[in-house]
């Protein structure tokens, strides 16, 4: 027996996405980076994966804890990046399984795009467990220094 009855749960979800769509402002651009050539090296347009404009919470971890690292210079030290997202707005963009909630990140080769700055995803995983579903998608990135 849970603590919360189904409509409880349905308003919290419904809390959080008036919080993402309010806070999570950020413009991402994400970009699968995925093999469009075929098998004689030409390119194919039925490959190609246009890129994503998203909204997030950007926020720049020092990688000990979640708190940004400043510079000598007094700059925020933005060589890695943690960006949070809402898993509804994710699975409406086709980004999230339906089924088994699933995400399509993948960690090493897809990039996003935020303030002038390219990331390469690092990790990609589930926040925010609610009812055996997790309402936030959070990934890690660290800066793209060349292609």
């Amino acid at each position: 027996m849970s603590l919360l009855s189904a409509a409880d749960k349905a308003e919290i979800r419904a809390a959080i996405k008036l919080v993402t769509d309010t806070f999570f402002v950020t413009p991402v651009i994400y970009k699968r980076i995925g093999n469009s050539l075929d098998r004689f090296s030409e390119d194919r347009p039925d490959r190609f994966q246009p890129p994503i404009a998203l909204m997030a919470l950007v926020e720049y971890p020092s990688g000990s804890g979640d708190w940004a690292k400043e510079l000598v210079d007094g700059a925020i030290d933005q060589a890695h990046i943690k960006v949070t997202l809402n898993l509804e707005d994710l699975i409406l963009l086709g980004l999230v399984n339906v089924i088994n909630y699933t995400h399509v990140f993948v960690s090493g080769s897809d990039e996003f795009t935020t303030q002038g700055h390219t990331y390469r995803v690092l990790y990609a995983g589930y926040d925010g467990p609610l009812d055996q579903k997790n309402v936030l998608v959070v990934i890690y990135g660290e800066l793209r220094t060349s292609k």
